[in-house]
């Protein structure tokens, strides 16, 4: 009897649920943190090791664990003539929980770099490494047997092996003690490595596994023939993605052709994502007739406003006015948890073939979300008017950054205001998955 792969890919699933609201806890403990100082720099919480430890949990610890789910689903429906031994999965599932565990608690105290996501320890990296790749392989090996290369899988491929390619460029560096590493570069290099690694995280590990979450949906529940194919504009984005290595620096002491055009690139990049979730869009649109999925629908439609932010945000005459903001493309960590809730939301019900995803807690959720990205979007605005308004003379307006940090408190609030009625919902949608049973048998 040849079992299945639905028990990985609910594991995934639970544990990108359970990393979404840690990672939301840990973002409310943040803002309270920037608000009223409630730690020393010296403290395990401040806010300074907070804005990491989320941002990693929330891409690498709920988008991930999503992707992966997803991709395990698809595994799961993909005829081939030998056994899916689940057990691999499984195993793959317990060294990524542990790796992505044993390389937070080391970040917390401050075995950080300085970047804020994906700065781990190199063991912790290695044992990353490792699932990625033998996510790939496993892939690989079903592929051929099933000799069914169709757009999710080309999908699937492609974005793995940028994960797995930027991810070791990113990180690589010779070990200098136990857990600690030096990079091979250093100045100016070190920090176009640092922004290629960025803008990596940004496409290859939350824009494109969101995107592929939502194709996953569509083409479960219209039963549409792929006759769309991202395997094109994936390729472009594999191979530009090296270019954008000096976008954001363009201001830097260092600037050059590359600082400069690397913006306009990573903008490029944004746009075929958009394309990506155009085509998601009209998919959806061609078969909603049959039922119209409002938390599906919801959920591409804040993917579309968070992808049109970090565009704008990357053109360089935009820039200058929204850095240090929210609208900053280095600060959507936060955005990220109003990206990620409804696509819980979608996956907990769709996963089970659960009907009640119109019910009210489901639609309040949404607006919360929604609302969300209204706050973000005015306080960006609010922020970049108080940072960059001159006087007669050019000179700044507001010189104090107490006075800036006034103005913002409100935002700050009623984000946190909106965390905290993602927390008050969660226990019902946290017991949702570990008591509802999975639409589909299994034979293990």
């Amino acid at each position: 009897m040849k079992s299945s792969y639905i028990t990985t890919a609910q594991f995934f699933k639970n544990a990108g649920t359970l990393w979404l609201f840690l990672g939301i806890f840990a973002s409310i403990i943040s803002d309270l943190e920037l608000t009223n100082f409630l730690f020393n720099t010296s403290d395990t919480f401040w806010y300074g090791k907070l804005k990491p430890f989320y941002n990693n949990i929330l891409v690498f610890g709920s988008v991930i664990s999503y992707f992966f789910s997803a991709i395990y689903y698809e595994l799961d429906r993909l005829k081939v003539n030998h056994i899916k031994p689940s057990f691999i999965g499984q195993l793959l599932f317990t060294i990524y929980q542990f790796s992505l565990i044993f390389g937070l608690i080391t970040l917390i105290y401050s075995k950080n770099e300085g970047r804020i996501y994906g700065e781990f320890n190199f063991i912790a990296d290695n044992l990353l490494m490792l699932v990625f790749l033998a996510i790939l392989i496993k892939v690989l090996i079903h592929l051929k047997g099933s000799n069914e290369f169709s757009t999710v899988f080309q999908f699937v491929v492609i974005n793995l092996t940028g994960m797995i390619v930027t991810f070791f460029l990113g990180n690589f560096g010779f070990p200098n003690s136990y857990i600690t590493t030096v990079p091979p570069t250093s100045g100016f290099q070190d920090a176009m490595i640092s922004e290629f690694y960025k803008n990596s995280v940004l496409v290859f590990f939350v824009l494109l596994p969101l995107n592929f979450i939502l194709f996953s949906f569509i083409k479960k529940f219209y039963k549409i023939s792929e006759t769309f194919q991202f395997n094109s504009i994936l390729l472009f984005i594999v191979i530009l993605i090296p270019f954008t290595s000096g976008s954001n620096l363009q201001n830097s002491p260092y600037q050059n052709f590359w600082t400069y055009i690397g913006s306009y690139i990573l903008a490029g990049i944004l746009l075929l994502i958009l394309g990506i979730n155009y085509i998601l869009n009209t998919m959806y649109n061609q078969n909603k007739q049959q039922q119209k999925f409002i938390t599906l629908s919801i959920s591409g439609l804040l993917l579309f406003i968070f992808t049109i932010l970090m565009f704008i945000s990357q053109i360089p005459i935009v820039q200058k006015y929204i850095q240090f903001t929210v609208l900053d493309i280095s600060d959507f960590g936060q955005k990220l948890i109003f990206i990620l809730l409804p696509i819980f939301i979608v996956y907990n019900m769709y996963f089970y073939d659960d009907k009640s995803q119109n019910s009210l807690l489901m639609i309040f959720l949404m607006i919360v979300s929604l609302s969300a990205f209204l706050v973000y979007l005015v306080h960006g605005i609010v922020m970049s008017r108080a940072l960059f308004s001159l006087n007669d003379n050019g000179e700044l307006l507001i010189k104090d950054w107490a006075t800036i940090l006034d103005k913002e408190k409100i935002f700050i609030y009623i984000r946190i205001a909106l965390e905290f009625l993602i927390l008050l919902s969660s226990i019902y949608l946290i017991r949702y998955p570990f008591n509802n049973k999975i639409s589909q048998g299994e034979t293990v």
